[in-house]
């Protein structure tokens, strides 16, 4: 035990550019510009794990394991809750509305593949469904309108805008007068795949 007492400290190594601790959320780029760049980074980790998940090779599903805490940590720094403001200013944008559910869509696929990885592979769950406070994706006919005429026919159409994963959650184990909730989560086969998934 003396032998390591004595020993001598090894001194503090300089804060230069290999040694930089990761910065807090609150310190990150959130400008538009660094958002699209951080999602086009989801997006390349999610065609990675996609890869990985087809191949059955030992080493392609340890790399792809090793990908999870990047593919998680990038749409938590992106905010898993959606802001009532940025859901109203996308609403009257075509092409905003676009850009907002596709990430929507990133973030919520990033978390259906992780869950399949942790269902296949026996691991911790990584992103946890308490988690997410956001909309479920629209309806497959809004989301292929090919023309922002449509897309406005198909939003004015719809009664209600797209439950929240919390709530579309809790109603799968809640019924009044024997019907569903909320029975618009089959409008949209990513809502259901979502919703299977967080079953897990």
């Amino acid at each position: 035990m003396r032998k390591f007492a004595d020993a001598p400290h090894e001194p503090a190594r300089p804060v230069g550019p290999a040694h930089k601790s990761r910065p807090r959320f609150r310190d990150l780029d959130y400008s538009p510009e660094s958002r699209h760049q951080r999602m086009q980074t989801v997006c390349a980790l999610l065609l990675v794990t996609a890869f990985a998940t087809r191949e059955d090779h030992p080493e392609t599903i340890r790399e792809a394991t090793e990908l999870q805490s990047s593919l998680s940590r990038c749409p938590r720094e992106l905010s898993l809750r959606d802001e009532p403001s940025s859901i109203d200013e996308a609403g009257k944008d075509w092409h905003e509305w676009a850009h907002v559910e596709m990430d929507r869509r990133t973030k919520l696929i990033a978390f259906c593949f992780l869950t399949i990885h942790t269902v296949t592979h026996n691991l911790p769950p990584i992103i946890l469904g308490n988690e997410i406070q956001l909309r479920l994706p629209c309806s497959s006919q809004k989301w292929n309108a090919a023309s922002a005429t449509e897309w406005m026919a198909l939003s004015s159409s719809a009664s209600d805008p797209e439950p929240i994963f919390q709530e579309a959650f809790k109603s799968l184990f809640l019924n009044q007068d024997g019907e569903p909730r909320l029975p618009a989560h089959f409008a949209s086969p990513l809502r259901n795949f979502v919703l299977i998934l967080a079953l897990i």
